[in-house]
C-alpha cells in the first residue's frame, strides 16, 4: 500500500500545499509498515493552520482509500504492539540527521534529505506497487547513478562502496557475516554479467542520457549537494560525505539489504577495474 499512500496521499498534498518549507519522508517497518514524515512550515505561515491542514487532508484521504489491514492472531497478542491500521501519530520518533556538528553541512544535509523523498516520490510513480519487490535492482541502479553523477574514479568508488559494505559486515557476528557475504557472492555471481554490462553502458552518462523522471531528479540531487560541498571549503568531496549521502538515501528507503546492494556495486566496479589493468 505504500504506493498508493505516496502517490495518491502524500505526494498530492505536498504538491497543492504552499505552506511547506521542507518535507522529509522516511519509509519504516518499525511498529508495522508505515510512512513517517518530517515537514517544516515557512517562515511566515500559520504552523497552527498547516498543522491543521495536514490531519484533516490525511484523515480524509485515510477514509477514502483505506489499506487493508494484515493483522493475525498473533499480532494481537504481541507485547509490543503494531500502529493501529489507517491511523496518523504525532510525535512518535525524532528526526536525527546526519551531522558533521556545523551549521552549513547541516542546512546542505537537510536539503539533500528533501530532495531525496522527491526522488522516492518518483520512485513509487515509476514501478509502483513492484517498487519494493525490486528494490535490489533500484538501489544499485541509484549507486551507479550517484558514482556517474559525480564523475568520480573507479578507485575512489571502491573506496566508498568497500567503506559502506565494512560498515554492514561489523554489525554481525562473525560466523552470520561470513554466512552473509557466501550468499552476496553467490547472488552476484548469478548476476554479473548483466550487472557489470549494464554499469560499463551507462558509466559515463550524463544528465541528457537519462528518461525516467526519478533518475533525472536523483542525478540532479547528486550533483547539487556535491557542488554545495565543494564550493563550502573549496575541495573535493570527503569520503566520509559521500558515506553519509548514501545512508541518507538508504535511511530514507528503509533499506533492509543494504549489504547486498553495496556488494554488487563493489563487485562490479572490482571487476571492471581488474579487467581494466
Amino acid at each position: 500500500m505504500w504506493h498508493k499512500a505516496i502517490c495518491k496521499g502524500i505526494k498530492p498534498f505536498i504538491d497543492n500545499t504552499i505552506d511547506i518549507e521542507t518535507y522529509i519522508i522516511r519509509l519504516s517497518h518499525q511498529g508495522g509498515c508505515n510512512i513517517r514524515m518530517i515537514i517544516t512550515p515557512c517562515k511566515d505561515s500559520d504552523a497552527f493552520v498547516l498543522a491543521n491542514h495536514i490531519d484533516s487532508w490525511f484523515k480524509n484521504f485515510l477514509l477514502k482509500a483505506p489499506s487493508i489491514s494484515t493483522k493475525n492472531r498473533l499480532e494481537e497478542n504481541r507485547l509490543f504492539l503494531n500502529f493501529q491500521n489507517n491511523t496518523i501519530h504525532y510525535g512518535t520518533f525524532e528526526y536525527i540527521p546526519f551531522s558533521i556538528s556545523d551549521d552549513y553541512h547541516n542546512s546542505v544535509f537537510l536539503k539533500y534529505d528533501n530532495n531525496v523523498s522527491k526522488v522516492i516520490f518518483e520512485l513509487f510513480v515509476c514501478f509502483k506497487e513492484e517498487t519494493l519487490e525490486n528494490i535490489i535492482e533500484i538501489s544499485i541502479q541509484l549507486l551507479f547513478i550517484f558514482v556517474s553523477a559525480l564523475k568520480i574514479t573507479i578507485i575512489d568508488s571502491l573506496t566508498l562502496f568497500e567503506t559502506l559494505l565494512s560498515n554492514e559486515y561489523i554489525k554481525y557476528e562473525t560466523e552470520a557475516a561470513e554466512s552473509l557475504k557466501m550468499e552476496n557472492s553467490s547472488m552476484f555471481n548469478d548476476n554479473k554479467d548483466f550487472i557489470i554490462q549494464s554499469f560499463i553502458e551507462n558509466r559515463n552518462n550524463n544528465l541528457k542520457d537519462y528518461e525516467e523522471e526519478w533518475q533525472i531528479l536523483w542525478y540532479l540531487t547528486v550533483t547539487d549537494c556535491q557542488k554545495s560541498l565543494t564550493e563550502f571549503e573549496n575541495k573535493n568531496i570527503s569520503l566520509q560525505e559521500l558515506t553519509i549521502m548514501i545512508n541518507m538515501l538508504f535511511n530514507s528507503l528503509n533499506l533492509q539489504c543494504r549489504s547486498t546492494v553495496c556488494h554488487f556495486a563493489y563487485n562490479t566496479l572490482k571487476d571492471i577495474y581488474t579487467s581494466a589493468k
